[in-house]
């Protein structure tokens, strides 16, 4: 007897033997599919088998009151619910949009004494508690126009641990998402700075498909951050520090090619803080110079092309100082007639500008000609420029000059 006529007998006896409809509850209904999605056999035999167990929740109607399915995505074209349409997606309905965590009013008006524990123990004001917890774990947005939402798991846990603490990325992130986007070639830049999508692009996840966002996006590592109602264009974000730093982290070693962030290793971002902040540039520069060093060669190195090997050399540098944004004030820009990086310390400001296949006499020169030193000429610190440059036929971080 199979699984569907299996559940249907279920269903069906229960409500025979107590007269009242039965309610089903899934939760991750989808975790079979995740799991084997770089499988396609043991894929198709699981959408097949799933097809008929969720397909007996439409036959079996009249002896149910209610049934709720919850996933970390909708999958589209894999016909799971081809014989299942009864079903209400509430994915993006406004009125469910915060059901699943916690608004800001609900975490000021009943777990205030919490965050004042939390304040205390930490020894930092109030005003500051809440700060640090909206950046941290806010930013949810399940529906345009509507309220922010915090992240429940990690903020109970902080609120009950009294440490701040990345506890979401202690559950474990989905390998099949970095899959996902090295096989899509999706330029991690974009989910640091933002993407826009249309809406039809947003919802429904294709195996083996070439847009990735549907499924960053439901399974918590971008959100809504604003809506276009005239062209009905959605803009996605990463939703709070926990997710960004978390979330880059965990996909640093599969495009930088490090195996390991102990405080061993190179690539620890802590080490480059300290570099920078100690005004220790070759230091800095060296430690990034061997960075760019291990950056993982193609199977076909050969034929890799300059644009391509531009591109590795930006992710590192963009990665690497977007990852020190946790610990110190650190932008990172990739509009031109902006300086690359620029990281502020307590005493002094640096600006970084990297050429590729050009002089860093000619970086270093570009920070003076374009201005970007101005807007800090009024801060009252010290202002230092970096000119790099990048040797795509040596593949390295060749010179570095500075000022």
């Amino acid at each position: 007897m199979d699984f569907g006529v299996r559940f249907a007998n279920l269903i069906r006896d229960a409500y025979n033997k107590t007269g009242r409809q039965a309610v089903v509850l899934v939760d991750e209904y989808d975790k079979p599919l995740l799991q084997t999605i770089d499988k396609p056999e043991l894929f198709d035999d699981y959408r097949a088998t799933l097809k008929a167990f969720y397909g007996v929740l439409k036959s079996e109607d009249a002896s149910l009151r209610f049934s709720m399915l919850t996933g970390v995505t909708k999958f589209s074209q894999v016909s799971v619910w081809s014989d299942l349409n009864n079903l209400q997606d509430i994915t993006m309905d406004p009125f469910y949009s915060s059901v699943c965590g916690i608004s800001e009013e609900e975490l000021h008006a009943n777990l205030n004494a919490e965050v004042e524990n939390l304040a205390a123990t930490n020894k930092i004001s109030v005003d500051e508690c809440y700060s640090f917890l909206k950046a941290k774990y806010d930013g949810y947005h399940f529906c345009e126009d509507t309220e922010g939402i915090y992240n429940p798991f990690s903020l109970l846990n902080t609120l009950q641990s009294t440490k701040m603490r990345d506890y979401w990325f202690q559950t474990g992130t989905p390998t099949f998402l970095v899959q996902e986007i090295k096989r899509n070639n999706y330029d991690l830049r974009k989910l640091i700075d933002g993407v826009d999508v249309d809406s039809q692009r947003l919802t429904e996840y294709s195996v083996g498909g070439t847009n990735p966002i549907p499924i960053l996006v439901q399974s918590g590592y971008l959100t809504i951050k604003g809506y276009d109602k005239e062209f009905d264009t959605y803009h996605l974000e990463l939703p709070n520090e926990e997710v960004k730093y978390g979330f880059l982290n965990f996909l640093s070693p599969d495009f930088i090619g490090t195996k390991s962030f102990s405080f061993d290793s190179d690539f620890d971002v802590r080490k480059f803080v300290k570099d920078i902040r100690s005004a220790n540039v070759d230091a800095f520069m060296t430690r990034l110079q061997s960075i760019i060093a291990s950056l993982p060669y193609p199977t076909d190195a050969k034929n890799q092309t300059l644009e391509m090997l531009k591109y590795n050399f930006q992710v590192a540098v963009y990665l690497t100082f977007t990852l020190m944004g946790q610990f110190t004030q650190c932008e990172v820009h990739s509009i031109k007639g902006r300086a690359d990086s620029v990281v502020e310390t307590q005493d002094a400001v640096y600006i970084f500008e990297f050429k590729t296949n050009d002089s860093a006499e000619n970086a270093l020169a570009q920070i003076d000609e374009l201005g970007y030193a101005d807007k800090y000429s009024t801060c009252g610190k010290r202002i230092v420029k970096i000119g790099a440059e990048f040797n795509s036929e040596e593949r390295k971080l060749v010179k570095w000059v500075r000022n």
